[in-house]
């Protein structure tokens, strides 16, 4: 039986999806702010993959974002959206001893280089390990605010006609 204790430093930041061999795994976040797990298996490597999805990039990403628009009273109660777009995309294969320990430190998102920093105490590949800017976002996110503002307009357009009719 081999186990994996994985600690992440800094991953507030991104808000990241993990995965170990395919199966999303739940974090504990300790004092520090920092989120650790422990994964034990019978396998000698396994594959951790760190990734950001961004909500925007769904197949009816106009649809719902426009309906949860209105249903939450013209966004005054909507989440919003990550404006920088970042998108994560890291991949490692790690080869496990009895007990092996891999801390994994984001990286700032704002210089060039890679996502995540990595130490093992044991050896591990790096398939990926980088970030970028969705620039397909990004202009989604424009497109968004464009329909948004209308539709606050229109709503503003909508109550003062129905009160000039009134008085």
């Amino acid at each position: 039986m081999n186990t994996l204790n994985l600690k992440i430093l800094g991953a507030g930041k991104i808000n990241p999806t993990i995965n170990i061999d395919g199966k999303s795994v739940k974090f504990k976040k300790n004092e520090f702010g920092s989120y650790s797990t422990n994964f034990t298996t019978e396998k000698e490597q396994v594959e951790i993959v760190i990734y950001k999805h961004l909500e925007i990039n769904g197949k009816l990403w106009f649809l719902m974002s426009i309906l949860f628009f209105i249903i939450s009273l013209f966004g005054l109660l909507d989440t919003r959206y990550d404006r920088k777009c970042v998108v994560v995309d890291c991949k490692f294969l790690v080869n496990l001893q009895e007990k092996t320990e891999m801390t994994i430190k984001v990286n700032s998102l704002t210089n060039e280089g890679k996502a995540v920093e990595c130490t093992c105490n044991t050896e591990f590949q790096e398939i990926s390990n980088q970030y970028y800017v969705d620039k397909r976002a990004k202009k989604r996110l424009k497109i968004l605010l464009a329909v948004k503002i209308i539709l606050w307009l229109a709503l503003i357009g909508t109550v003062i006609a129905l009160v000039a009719t009134r008085s």
